[in-house]
């Protein structure tokens, strides 16, 4: 009897088990060893939007298993309930778990804006990672444009930046006045965020009040405490207006051209950087007029914004190649160093690097080594048959890289004659051409100095134009 009734028993079990509904088979299957069981089960229960796994489904978004908690998060977004909100926001920090925690907030719709908004004022009270979360996710409900308004108005400056921040990330150009209004914030991290928010939104017509700011001669430099220690920063909200200012592009020019002639050199070095993001002619034009500036660190700006201007910065460089000398030309000779190569400037600079002048020379064979043109070759052959040391000894990469044969002798001859070797002697090192690495070696071991050899290096090789 006692086989009969076991195997009537089990019976009884598989039937009961063949008769579970879907969804409660898969609740308990969210509990099977099997990670890809698990998964499914949750995705079961996500199509079925069955509120009575929600739970479960809370605790199984923590699962060791990426896929299963990716699976149990899309479930709960499927399933709508606002309970597992902090469980979705608890995800909403790294990849792949955030986008299923965006996509699954994203479909508690409504329900989830009190949520949101308790969170990213958290966020930026207390610098939690979820703040952008909350802001992407923010910005697809209804009215977020004026929550973040609302929140220009907050006692703690953390929120008020946060907010400019947020309006800047939505380019709600209905936020541009308060945006403007915003760079008359006490707090410099509140003005720093407005400026960068109006370059993101890129409102023309913020322009004259920006221009209006930049020129108000009582908005000079102040010191504020940055936290609860006795740091501080120095900030300007002129700088912050050029900034934005630039930012909005070539529109902008004239706005940043005025700024350029400043009385403070502050606002001018800002206008320089924002000059040199445009990329447009009249703004490299301006940027040359700034390599005269009485002020050094306005100069240095104006070079940077210029090395990255392109191509439209070759015409006023090479016009005033003609005009500057001494340390101004050598500055200008740097800005050429840092320019994609361009046939405009191929003759003025051999000019300078055949002149005569040594420091002149170097800095122009300096700018000169990243040019492949006939012109160059030819005036290369043309040293290396008058073994003009001063020549090559500025642009021994050059040389190299032209690989004449017969040649090596004259190059390492230039590099011992030359007043600092040390760059010649780099680049034979790392030439591929065994006769002027050996020279190489041999120069900085009478030296005794330390020189870079990079093997794979290609820049450099004998020959390889």
């Amino acid at each position: 009897m006692r086989p009969r009734i076991a195997l009537l028993l089990l019976i009884t079990i598989a039937s009961s088990s063949a008769c579970d509904a879907p969804d409660v088979r898969a609740r308990r299957q969210l509990d099977d060893s099997h990670p890809a069981v698990r998964a499914a089960a949750a995705k079961t229960l996500g199509d079925a939007k069955d509120r009575a796994a929600v739970p479960k489904l809370i605790a199984l978004a923590d699962d060791a298993d990426p896929g299963v908690a990716v699976a149990a998060i899309r479930a709960l977004g499927a399933i709508g309930d606002p309970s597992a909100l902090p469980a979705m926001l608890r995800h909403g920090y790294v990849e792949p778990a955030r986008s299923a925690a965006f996509e699954a907030v994203l479909a508690v719709g409504a329900p989830a804006v009190p949520t949101l908004q308790e969170t990213w004022v958290r966020a930026v009270t207390t610098g939690d990672g979820i703040e952008r979360f909350a802001v992407e996710a923010l910005r697809r409900q209804p009215d977020a444009a004026a929550f973040f308004l609302s929140k220009l108005r907050d006692g703690d400056p953390h929120v008020r930046r946060g907010a400019v921040s947020a309006l800047g990330f939505m380019k709600d150009r209905a936020a541009v006045p308060s945006l403007l209004s915003a760079l008359d914030d006490g707090d410099p991290a509140v003005v720093n965020a407005a400026g960068s928010a109006l370059g993101a939104i890129q409102d023309v017509d913020a322009l004259p009040r920006l221009m209006e700011l930049i020129d108000q001669p009582g908005m000079g430099t102040t010191i504020a405490k940055t936290g609860p220690a006795t740091s501080s920063v120095i900030y300007d909200r002129r700088w912050a207006a050029a900034d934005a200012a630039g930012a909005i592009g070539a529109t902008a020019i004239p706005t940043l051209a005025a700024a350029a002639a400043n009385r403070d050199s502050g606002v001018r070095a800002r206008a320089a950087s924002a000059l040199g993001a445009i990329h447009a002619a009249p703004a490299a034009v301006a940027l040359v007029r700034l390599l005269d500036d009485a002020d050094a660190d306005v100069r240095e700006h104006a070079q940077q914004a210029l090395r990255s201007s392109g191509p439209v910065a070759i015409p006023p460089l090479v016009d005033r190649l003609k005009v500057v000398r001494g340390a101004r030309l050598v500055d200008t000779l740097w800005i050429f160093e840092g320019l994609t190569p361009d046939a405009r400037a191929v003759d003025p600079l051999l000019a300078l690097l055949l002149g005569g002048d040594a420091a002149i020379s170097r800095k122009a064979g300096r700018a000169l080594v990243a040019y492949t043109d006939p012109r160059v070759d030819r005036a290369m052959d043309d040293a290396l048959a008058r073994r003009d040391m001063g020549v090559i000894a500025a642009m021994p990469e050059s040389f190299v890289r032209l690989g004449r044969t017969g040649s090596e002798g004259t190059l390492i001859e230039a590099m011992n004659r030359a007043d600092d070797g040390m760059h010649a002697a780099e680049v034979f090192v790392n030439s591929h051409n065994g006769q002027l690495e050996k020279a190489g070696r041999d120069w900085a071991d009478r030296h005794h100095a330390a020189l870079a050899f990079t093997p794979s290096r290609s820049t450099w090789a004998w020959g390889r134009r």
